[in-house]
């Protein structure tokens, strides 16, 4: 017996995952300049609505760091988002894949040699950024 798709073929799933990912997108675009305890608020209400998310997770986990009000921080300690974080870094172990495999499928799939390239210099930029962050994390850590 093949699994259910819940009469959802591949494409309406891919459809809706895309879908997702825009709402969540937009979600954080506009979140992101309230205060922290109205957008945990916020972020929990869009979560029962949406579903899990990756990015949503860690949008989660850094508003827990800031989160004032006692009736919401009582719920959690700093060793909650330690196991938090701890776990985004080994599901994020090859989150640079996501461009290669993209790339790859533009060249391989598509033939589209350009939309590859660019695919690739956006992960390469992308990852250059977050190497320079992280070198000037390490420099203060040092000092």
């Amino acid at each position: 017996m093949k699994p259910s798709t819940e009469n959802m073929t591949i494409r309406d799933n891919i459809q809706k995952l895309i879908k997702q990912n825009r709402e969540v997108d937009g979600f954080l675009e506009t979140a992101s300049s309230n205060h922290a305890d109205d957008a945990l608020i916020d972020y929990l209400n869009f979560l029962k609505q949406s579903g899990y998310s990756g990015a949503m997770s860690l949008y989660f986990a850094n508003l827990l760091q800031f989160v004032s009000d006692p009736d919401l921080s009582e719920q959690f300690g700093a060793e909650d988002i330690e196991q938090l974080y701890d776990s985004f870094l080994k599901l994020s172990e090859k989150c640079s894949d996501i461009y290669i495999d993209a790339a790859s499928f533009a060249d391989h799939t598509l033939n589209d040699k350009a939309k590859a390239k660019r695919i690739a210099e956006l992960g390469i930029k992308r990852m250059q950024i977050q190497i320079a962050e992280l070198e000037a994390l390490l420099r203060d850590v040092a000092s």
